[in-house]
């Protein structure tokens, strides 16, 4: 057996659809592949800190044992061999689920996730647990644990959080396939942030249960949390999300729904907006992008019309006091202890743009959640997707979130088209729409819940028009000054609608 195209920096630029093809045909070696990323890891983990975790000896050991099954003719499944990594706030048997927090380094679980399981069933190999903030309590990706995730494309700027650290491995080449979770964006910022694609199921779509939790999650992460992959391209997402979803009985809210949606023989109807709510915070930056992707999208024959969904920014406020203020309720003041420095601030700094209100509120405003969802419901009659910004502002400096109330609610509200989705359990797709003045754009496309596929779709028109992405070498900042001076100079964009 051979190294497709030889060099171990050519297969870590592979995809995991693709490297799967060719360990299936024999054209390289699961080894081979494992032994690149550990590679790759060790030339440039030490500043991005993507990946702090690393299981190598168990990689190269199931990496050899893939090797070994193919030879007898034996194929584990759709990822057989593939190297993945996954988030260190899931359980791996034998592993500290540390949620980013160093005092549980002891949390050592007795059972892998359903997440863990259905990756390991379809034949991939874990790479090592990828980076998150303590708890996920933020936006950005830094942890007692393991310290700061560089977002490789600026290390002024955030990776994104609390996936950050799947987000940087999958952009740089450490993996082509990784895990994340989302409760309130935390698989598409980072996505956005680190140039690459990232989709959120639909709340039922992909099982969850971490054994090392003990008592049960709170209602509104029952409600709004899911599980999701984070790769290059749309072909790899949509691998991993059909791996990921496989059945698991420890999770009652997993649905047994077909991704293919049938009936449809139409071009697709996708309603724009490029400021949610019409609440005038958009960057330059953000509204270029959604133009582009729309004129991608009419281009290749879909119907687009510029109107917002309903009531996008009191969607957000509901979804704010449902969500923190059962943290405040439930957890607050075991927190605070644990927490330290920019953790702390930023979680304060959370607290304190969320007026409190008492347990009656929160279930009233449960309650009310389900009018949101009929009115969203009612709007996918007449639209099949909504394309909207991940966020409505560039990546926020390193620090932003726990320096001061004030930018805090700023990057709160900027989430705000994240946070609808999360508050009704619909799916989303983050997909790249290039780059300008030397950093990634992005867009999200929602969809109606368990319409997975239809989001990947028009995903995939975008990706055909602007290129799958490759991974990215870390630059320094002051790299980064001149490739965004270079940039600017020879601006290439695509002409906007007006």
């Amino acid at each position: 057996m051979h190294a497709v195209n030889g060099t171990a920096g050519e297969i870590c630029r592979m995809g995991a659809a693709e490297l799967a093809r060719a360990i299936g045909d024999r054209e390289i070696s699961s080894a081979e592949v494992v032994s690149a990323c550990l590679q790759r890891h060790d030339d440039i983990d030490e500043t991005i800190g993507a990946v702090p975790s690393l299981l190598a000896k168990q990689a190269l050991s199931r990496a050899r044992k893939a090797d070994a099954a193919l030879r007898s003719g034996a194929r584990w499944g759709p990822l057989h061999g593939v190297p993945v990594v996954v988030k260190a706030n899931v359980d791996v048997t034998g592993q500290a689920n540390t949620h980013g927090v160093s005092l549980l380094s002891g949390n050592i679980a007795q059972e892998n996730s359903p997440v863990v399981d259905n990756l390991l069933n379809a034949g991939a190999v874990l790479l090592g647990l990828s980076n998150t903030s303590e708890f996920g309590l933020r936006w950005h990706t830094e942890s007692d644990a393991f310290g700061r995730t560089l977002n490789p494309w600026d290390p002024e700027l955030t990776p994104g959080g609390s996936s950050g650290g799947s987000a940087a491995a999958v952009a740089t080449g450490l993996c082509p396939l990784a895990h994340g979770n989302d409760f309130g964006g935390s698989l598409r910022f980072p996505a956005q942030c680190c140039g690459v694609a990232a989709i959120r199921p639909s709340l039922g779509r992909v099982p969850h249960f971490n054994a090392t939790a003990g008592d049960e999650a709170i209602l509104a992460v029952q409600l709004m949390a899911v599980q999701g992959p984070i790769a290059r391209s749309i072909e790899d997402l949509q691998l991993g999300l059909r791996v990921m979803a496989g059945k698991d009985a420890r999770d009652p809210f997993w649905v047994p729904a077909p991704f293919s949606q049938e009936g449809r023989d139409r071009p697709l109807k996708i309603a724009v907006t490029s400021d949610p709510g019409d609440e005038g915070d958009v960057d330059a930056h953000t509204r270029s992008g959604i133009r582009k992707a729309a004129c991608l999208l009419e281009y290749q024959g879909c119907i687009v019309d510029f109107v917002d969904p309903p009531e996008v920014s009191a969607a957000h406020d509901l979804y704010a006091l449902i969500v923190v203020n059962e943290i405040r309720h439930r957890f607050a003041q075991e927190l605070r202890p644990i927490l330290r420095n920019s953790a702390l601030g930023a979680f304060e700094n959370l607290l304190a743009n969320v007026p409190e209100v008492g347990p009656s509120q929160i279930l009233t405003g449960l309650s009310e959640r389900t009018r949101f969802m009929r009115e969203w419901s009612a709007f996918f009659e007449r639209h099949d997707l909504i394309l909207a910004p991940v966020t409505t502002r560039k990546p926020f400096r390193v620090g932003d979130d726990a320096a001061d109330a004030n930018r805090h609610g700023e990057i709160f509200r900027s989430m705000r088209a994240l946070t609808a989705c999360n508050l009704m359990g619909l799916p989303a797709v983050a997909v790249p729409v290039g780059a300008e003045q030397g950093l990634p754009q992005a867009v999200q496309l929602i969809g109606r819940w368990f319409c997975e596929d239809t989001c990947l779709d028009a995903a995939r028109i975008i990706e055909w028009a602007v290129g799958t992405v490759k991974p990215t070498e870390p630059v320094s900042r002051s790299q980064h000054e001149t490739s965004e001076a270079d940039t600017a100079a020879t601006d290439t964009s695509m002409p906007i609608r007006p």
